[in-house]
């Protein structure tokens, strides 16, 4: 049982920030609350276990979607030596002799990006389209590898690259810091009513690692006049947000996860005239398609037509006119994630119920999240023999839906993307909350997913289209100046 809503946590979260002393919590300059804002959302959501106690917020079991994941992960298998000044230097397809190049546009790639298996497939490539257009208007742009890929996919792109993966996270947190973070925790625990005194040394932990990586960054920066920096999820990751801060210089978000009108991580109480309140949010976001820029522009009065960019998708272009087949079978498919959006007992249960009844009808793939324990999937292969899974190594989502006529999952872009493509896309009724509300079908339980699945409708009756657009170099040309012709 989920201690609150989304919808809930946000009305919770929407009273906090209207408290003045909420603020006053400081660490290097700035408010605790900006650093765990995610943390305290997720927090807010996590079940109990069944002994009442509090679930850890670096447990598997549970909601990982506020980046904490992505910290435990980088402590464990990354460690940089900048103190030490042993950067890597590795350039691609330039005659430059710096690791970095001056007064030059700057990458963050802090997701993992694809594996060696599809290295040569250039679509790939999240930031693939936006360097060449970059490289086109004679750009060579800089590209920090924070990632947990140990490839460089930078194919035909002119790029200086370093290698960040490997950071040490060095304890710069004194007593003083963690008084005030017991202060803080205190706090908030009294004013939510929720006890967060279990979650301090995860807390710590991550105000150790977002204070190394700003330390790390703004080193590698400080000294080259960037005009601007670019990344993703930057409400789950603010120590890009600090790092842009510190150097003075906008922040560009690539749009990353769907964009849900009822939750907070796009809009804010917060008195604009705060310090947190520029940082909770880039200074431009470039969307996947109109429709996430229709949900933004009067969400949030910071959101407007001059900082919300459609750049579209990078690969749709390639898919678009290719993903339907006329099928014998109905093509069923599963995209899941990890954490609390699991639904990997529901495909369980409804292949226990119903895979013989599917035989002859339909064919069920699974595509498993990237961040998943893939030998899990392998031993649920083992039990259900008719499914097959879809490797995320060897090709793209896009690649993954043709063919396809339905797709279920529970809260992703992935299901949004689907639908753009003319999919039937079905998510449980639980997980209508974390979902921009009308736009999917739901289903109540596995018979009911049965019934809807086994219907003459293979398609989607929705007029909703306008979540992915082709690719429109164009937007970026406001981050565009005039530079000498590359060699």
């Amino acid at each position: 049982m989920l201690r609150y809503t989304n919808k809930q946590s946000k009305y919770i979260i929407d009273q906090l920030e209207c408290e003045e002393e909420l603020y006053s919590f400081r660490f290097k300059g700035y408010s605790l609350y900006f650093i765990f804002r995610v943390q305290i959302e997720s927090i807010l959501y996590i079940p109990k276990n069944k002994e009442g106690e509090n679930i850890s917020i670096l447990s598997r079991d549970t909601n990982l979607t506020a980046g904490i994941k992505f910290y435990r992960r980088a402590i464990n298998q990354t460690k940089i030596f900048i103190k030490n000044r042993l950067f890597k230097k590795q350039i691609e397809n330039t005659n430059n002799n710096d690791f970095l190049i001056n007064n030059e546009i700057t990458i963050i790639s802090n997701y993992f990006t694809l594996s060696k298996k599809v290295i040569n497939k250039k679509e790939y490539f999240d930031y693939y389209k936006i360097i060449k257009y970059f490289n086109e208007h004679n750009h060579i742009v800089n590209y920090i590898l924070f990632s947990t890929s140990s490839s460089i996919p930078l194919l035909d792109c002119k790029a200086a690259i370093i290698n960040m993966t490997n950071i040490n996270y060095v304890n710069t947190v004194n007593e003083e810091d963690k008084e005030i973070l017991r202060s803080f925790i205190k706090y908030i625990s009294t004013k939510l009513n929720v006890d967060f005194h279990f979650y301090y040394k995860d807390f710590l932990h991550l105000m150790i690692n977002i204070n190394s990586q700003v330390d790390y960054l703004y080193i590698a920066l400080k000294d080259l006049n960037v005009p601007y920096l670019f990344g993703m999820s930057c409400y789950c990751e603010p120590w890009q947000l600090m790092v842009a801060d510190k150097l003075n210089i906008p922040f560009i978000e690539l749009q990353h996860g769907p964009i849900i009108s009822h939750l907070i991580h796009f809009n804010s109480k917060i008195n604009y005239d705060k310090k947190e309140r520029k940082l909770l949010f880039p200074d431009y976001i470039l969307l996947k398609g109109e429709k996430w820029k229709k949900i933004l522009i009067g969400y949030d009065y910071i959101w407007n037509e001059d900082n919300c960019l459609v750049i579209g998708s990078e690969a749709f272009d390639r898919y678009e006119k290719s993903m339907h087949v006329n099928n014998r079978l109905t093509n069923i498919l599963f995209t899941t994630q990890p954490g609390l959006f699991s639904i990997f007992s529901l495909i369980d249960e409804f292949l226990n119920l119903f895979e013989k009844k599917l035989n002859g009808k339909s064919k069920v793939f699974i595509r498993p999240h990237p961040s998943e324990n893939q030998r899990k999937w392998e031993i649920f292969k083992n039990k259900h023999k008719g499914v097959t899974l879809l490797d995320y190594n060897s090709e793209h989502f896009y690649e993954s839906l043709v063919g396809k006529d339905i797709v279920i999952g529970a809260s992703s872009t992935t299901l949004y993307e689907a639908l753009a493509f003319g999919k039937r896309v079905l998510i449980p009724k639980t997980w209508e909350d974390y979902n921009e509300p009308g736009v999917f079908e739901t289903f109540e339980n596995s018979e009911d997913l049965f019934n809807k699945i086994t219907s003459e409708n293979r398609y989607s009756d929705s007029a909703e289209n306008e979540f992915l657009s082709p690719f429109n170099g164009k937007v970026l040309d406001r981050f565009l100046k005039p530079k000498p012709v590359l060699e």
